[in-house]
């Protein structure tokens, strides 16, 4: 079958565990003769670049990090006439049998709008809230409007901006015939809002294990005057690293013959990592916590088998827990919030330890107990480990393709 898979970022250059997802899935979908090809946006790069199967060319509605208002009067309509454009020239080139929409935030979402109401057959893949939460612009100009220290001035602006997306329709209603969900959580979720979403599959999301083949659960803390804790991801106020830092703080407090080492994987925005150096700092860390940057996702099993505990701190309800499984079939105790999805994936005390979004004493007290509790230690890493494997990306690419074959042969277009 011929796929076209549309996607708002896309490897090397993507900002998470989605976008990762779908080059997987793509991969996959190849590997076994499909045809794929995907469009996405020029994110990370300075211009349109078409190569291999992939066309990097869509606009996203605004910057990762920023918002120009200016933008949106300016260039908002040129940019939504070559989306389009460029959905339609990819179709035409590729004939696709399904069209695929992936990873949505930040792209506009006319495209899946124009593509339901084409003859060619149309699914979704969702990771994460994004089809009942505000798209950029509305985002940005209601909030705005309501902001009470915004000037008259703007808040005029922001009511004309208001006005020219209702006018267009935008955002425009989509259909969600053929959805597939990453989580039970997301289904439950979106469905509140949507009630197409109730009879959404459920896919659940896939690490490649083999990448951990050969990696054991660790059944004992290596130095337990010296625990070895990791964090992985992207470097964000949401992710709740500050919480993750002032708990290694706090057990140094609770038990001072304890000095736990810290490594926090991944990057992101320089005023934030910014702020987490100087925490660092001032909470007399310096010589206990290390920064590596972003690293492959190759390199990420050899560092995590040197590790103790891997700790998922983040605040907000996630898709989906990458890193979770990823620290589960490297042989790790993990510890998470286990926000949205995170609870399908870790149970308390059974294959992990859970604790409260933003506790950084519960964490702290958490983390102290693991450490002085080994054979709680052994037990959760071979868990862990163990639960790893329902996690298997072979497994979500047999799921999607045959998602995908159902979708082409109930639409008829096979």
């Amino acid at each position: 079958m011929r796929f076209l898979f549309v996607s708002n970022f896309y490897p090397p250059h993507d900002i998470g565990g989605y976008e990762k997802h779908c080059y997987e899935v793509a991969n996959g979908l190849q590997h076994r003769g499909h045809t794929v090809r995907i469009l996405t946006s020029r994110y990370g790069v300075a211009h349109e670049i078409s190569n291999d199967r992939v066309l990097r060319t869509l606009y996203t509605e605004a910057q990762l990090d920023h918002y120009n208002p200016l933008d949106f009067f300016l260039c908002r309509r040129r940019h939504e006439k070559h989306n389009t454009q460029a959905l339609f020239a990819a179709c035409a080139e590729s004939n696709p049998d399904l069209i695929v929409f992936w990873g949505m935030w930040n792209l506009s979402r006319s495209l899946p709008a124009i593509a339901e109401n084409t003859a060619t057959p149309v699914a979704y893949w969702v990771g994460d809230v994004w089809p009942i939460s505000s798209d950029m612009h509305t985002r940005y100009w209601q909030s705005l409007a309501e902001n009470q220290s915004t000037s008259m001035g703007l808040k005029v602006v922001a009511q004309i901006a208001q006005r020219i997306l209702r006018y267009q329709g935008y955002p425009p209603q989509l259909k969600f015939e053929h959805v597939a969900c990453g989580s039970l959580f997301l289904k439950q979720r979106i469905s509140e809002v949507l009630p197409a979403f109730e009879r959404a599959r459920i896919v659940l999301c896939g690490v490649d294990l083999n990448l951990f083949e050969g990696l054991t659960a660790h059944l004992q803390i290596e130095d337990v005057k010296a625990p070895r804790i990791v964090y992985v991801g992207a470097l964000s106020e949401q992710k709740g690293i500050q919480t993750l830092i002032q708990a290694i703080a706090t057990l140094v407090q609770l038990d001072p013959s304890i000095r736990p080492f810290l490594t926090i994987i991944g990057a992101g925005q320089s005023d934030y990592e910014k702020q987490l150096h100087e925490m660092v700092q001032n909470l007399s860390l310096s010589n206990q916590a290390t920064f590596t940057g972003a690293v492959p996702k190759t390199q990420i099993p050899s560092l995590l088998k040197d590790q103790d505990i891997l700790i998922a701190p983040s605040i907000v309800e996630e898709g989906f827990g990458r890193v979770l499984v990823e620290g589960m079939a490297s042989g790790l105790v993990v510890l998470s919030t286990a926000t949205g999805a995170g609870g399908e994936i870790i149970q308390h005390e059974i294959n992990g330890l859970v604790f409260p979004p933003g506790d950084a004493d519960a964490l702290a007290h958490r983390l102290l107990h693991l450490v002085k509790n080994p054979a709680m230690y052994a037990r959760l890493a071979q868990a862990a480990k163990a639960s790893s494997a329902r996690f298997d990306l072979q497994r979500m690419i047999d799921e999607m393709e045959q998602f995908f074959l159902d979708v082409i042969a109930t639409t008829g277009c096979s």
